[in-house]
């Protein structure tokens, strides 16, 4: 299976949210790994419960970090975090039974690069324009 990839074009510039962003993404391929070897249930639950943890982590980091910045659209920011968890919470769900986990990491990993670094390219744009300062 081919593992997810954080590409250059999608690195904020922010050291703190890049490194949490590709920690997010290994999670991820360390669940691909373990649907190669030996899809054991318990064990992929358990790398979801470690997203998710991770996850709700780096959104009050983020959120800080961005607060820190004085990026002025952090409440737009703060509604995206609390609709990307939901959405993931109701992925999960949907998944529960069908132990398709395969396509529940893809789901994931869509919904992780579309909701939140797609989101953050925002905060990317911000951060040059204050650097260049």
């Amino acid at each position: 299976m081919d593992h997810f990839q954080l590409c250059e074009s999608m690195l904020i510039g922010h050291e703190q949210i890049d490194a949490e962003h590709q920690a997010l993404v290994d999670v991820l391929n360390h669940g691909l790994d373990l649907l190669a070897t030996s899809p054991q249930v318990e064990a992929v639950w358990d790398v979801l419960d470690d997203f998710r943890t991770k996850l709700s982590e780096h959104i009050t980091n983020e959120e800080v970090i961005m607060s820190r910045h004085g990026f002025t659209d952090l409440e737009c920011e703060k509604a995206e975090h609390l609709n990307a968890l939901a959405c993931l919470d109701d992925l999960v769900e949907r998944h529960l039974d069908e132990h398709d986990f395969e396509t529940l990491l893809r789901d994931i990993a869509g919904l992780m690069l579309g909701l939140f670094i797609k989101s953050d390219m925002s905060f990317k744009v911000y951060l040059e324009k204050i650097k260049g300062c």
